[in-house]
């Protein structure tokens, strides 16, 4: 499955449409190298799409894709585009990316930045954003849901927190209620909170793929300007897990929700869109998986209104998620070098929080 970029196209409708993602999942029969510059990929039907390679943003298998050709994988190197690999729940199980030999590394920098003052200073502002853009979600929806998000109240706290250890408990207390506001907007569905991994209802699902999504785009942009996902300022890292993206997408995880939400309102996502395995976890149908990839590269691709907030100044940008994700991993390298202040990225007018 893959968005619409094929060889049909004009180029007029080439350079509109911009680069794409393409999706292979457990029922894609091969995907295969054509020409050296395009790829053939086999439906179950029967047919085969050309896919121009330099058409590509990025390559996204889910589950065991088992006839995929490594000259396809070696093509996605030579042209510099990443591939990821999640598993049937949406979760990472890891990622091809082509060596950055263009830029400097800023690995001293990180490390040394994670554990300073500032650092503290900045996950305020990533949680900030973060519950600025729990409020307007909420407040778009004020018809729906029982009581009001408690915006202030939570603003008061992350303003006192004078550790991180005390942020992430606020974060986390801040969440819990903004989900539990939302079984007023999902009525169709089961719907008793947030749950991770595994998801035990189809909402969780959904958002999970959707996060993994989100955090796979920030891990790429970050790589490309240098930056070590794993060496977070906000998030403790552990393992293999990208600690810097998750700090970073925070402010961003609104995209995700709105779309859901959105997807849910229209009827796009349906309850019988989902099976039951055993220990009650819930997995997206194989019919449903190509509709619910095909929202969530709508998120990336369609131009939006963002503000891009710096201390009490919020200005209004259209762009799309995919160019302010980049921006975002860009800011952050300047932010390093004190060449530019740090900025966060909004969903409503964010002047009305400070740094």
């Amino acid at each position: 499955m893959l968005s619409n970029c094929v060889e049909k196209y004009s180029m007029a409708d080439y350079i509109s449409n911009l680069k794409v993602t393409v999706y292979l999942t457990c029922r894609t029969i091969s995907a295969t190298l054509k020409n050296d510059n395009q790829i053939c990929i086999e439906k179950e039907d029967g047919t085969c799409q050309l896919v121009n390679i330099d058409c590509i943003r990025r390559m996204v298998l889910i589950g065991k894709v088992t006839n995929l050709s490594y000259l396809v994988l070696h093509r996605m190197m030579i042209k510099r585009i990443p591939v990821d690999f999640l598993d049937l729940f949406g979760r990472t199980t890891g990622q091809l990316l082509p060596d950055n030999d263009e830029i400097k590394t800023y690995y001293l920098s990180q490390e040394k930045f994670k554990d300073s003052l500032n650092s503290l200073v900045f996950a305020r502002t990533i949680v900030k954003t973060k519950i600025h853009n729990c409020h307007e979600i909420i407040r778009r929806r004020k018809d729906k849901v029982s009581s009001d998000f408690d915006y202030k109240k939570f603003m008061q706290m992350i303003n006192s927190a004078d550790s991180k250890d005390s942020l992430r408990g606020i974060e986390g207390i801040a969440a819990k209620h903004y989900f539990s506001l939302w079984s007023g907007i999902v009525k169709d569905f089961e719907w008793t909170g947030r749950i991770k991994h595994p998801a035990t209802d189809s909402i969780n699902a959904v958002l999970s793929l959707g996060y993994t999504l989100l955090r796979n785009r920030l891990t790429s942009a970050l790589k490309s300007k240098g930056l070590n996902p794993r060496l977070g300022f906000y998030h403790i890292s552990r393992g293999c897990h990208a600690a810097l993206s998750s700090d970073l997408m925070e402010q961003f995880r609104a995209l995700v929700d709105t779309t859901v939400l959105g997807a849910i309102r229209k009827k796009i996502i349906k309850p019988d869109d989902f099976s039951c395995k055993e220990n009650s976890i819930s997995i997206i149908s194989g019919s449903a998986f190509p509709k619910i990839l095909g929202i969530f590269e709508e998120m990336f691709n369609d131009v939006k209104i963002f503000y891009c907030c710096n201390g009490s100044k919020s200005e209004k940008v259209m762009k799309s998620s995919n160019d302010i994700i980049e921006d975002c991993a860009e800011n952050y390298v300047m932010s390093l070098q004190d060449k530019m202040s740090f900025q966060t990225w909004s969903i409503g007018n964010g002047a009305m929080f400070s740094h």
